[in-house]
């Protein structure tokens, strides 16, 4: 993606997880913060995040002239608190929920084999490529309570955009204790392209350009700090 991803942060703390969505899934933008005023915002994706005692209120807002895509296929109650979606940045001192694509593990089509629980999120044909669309100045609206950064166990922090459909990563589960103080960050991928990850037969019949869009993906941060 060209353009730079930026996010706002209002008031934001960590707060409880557990993933729903508002009702109105698409709600068009009224500028309630007056962000439209600034020239700077113009033509980019935003997010703008409250927080009360409870959860995240985050709007992810386009004020780009085209539709982006929010990658969401994680974002359910049953996927939402995995292992594998906290990670840890040792390096940056960041503990993360990441709800970008794990790419070896997405497909198209779901196995007759079902696997419950944390094993799903890396076990490949368990989990669909899934998306909301949000129009040009529009928002969606997710709210994520805090319960999410409570997790026992994580993994390490990898690139996720250089990973590809072809490969089969290992992922170590480590303790989640001794990362207690690192800063805390959400983040959600966004594509401006998904025709062929909703494509049955580009998934198979063209695996280079269907790996190539799935890799495209920009990352959207919300830190908490």
């Amino acid at each position: 993606m060209k353009n730079k991803i930026i996010f706002v942060i209002f008031n934001i703390f960590i707060s409880n997880i557990v993933f729903s969505q508002n009702n109105n899934d698409l709600i068009k933008l009224s500028y309630p913060e007056k962000i439209s005023e600034t020239l700077f915002l113009k033509d980019t994706i935003i997010a703008i995040t409250k927080a009360n005692d409870t959860c995240f209120i985050i709007k992810i807002c386009n004020l780009k002239k085209d539709t982006v895509f929010l990658f969401d296929s994680y974002l359910n109650n049953e996927l939402a608190q995995s292992f594998y979606l906290q990670r840890i940045d040792k390096e940056n001192k960041v503990s993360k929920i990441s709800f970008v694509p794990i790419i070896p593990f997405l497909s198209t089509q779901l196995s007759d084999v079902v696997i419950l629980g944390n094993e799903k999120i890396v076990k490949k044909y368990q989990v669909i490529y899934s998306f909301k669309k949000i129009p040009p100045q529009s928002f969606i609206e997710i709210i994520i309570k805090k319960e999410i950064f409570n997790n026992s166990y994580c993994i390490f922090d990898f690139n996720a955009n250089a990973l590809t459909k072809f490969e089969n990563p290992k992922f170590d589960l480590i303790e989640c204790n001794e990362f207690q103080n690192f800063t805390n960050s959400i983040e959600f991928a966004i594509y401006e392209n998904i025709d062929l990850l909703i494509n049955d037969k580009a998934y198979y019949l063209d695996e280079f350009n269907f790996n190539k869009q799935a890799q495209s993906f920009s990352i959207l941060t919300i830190n908490s700090n």
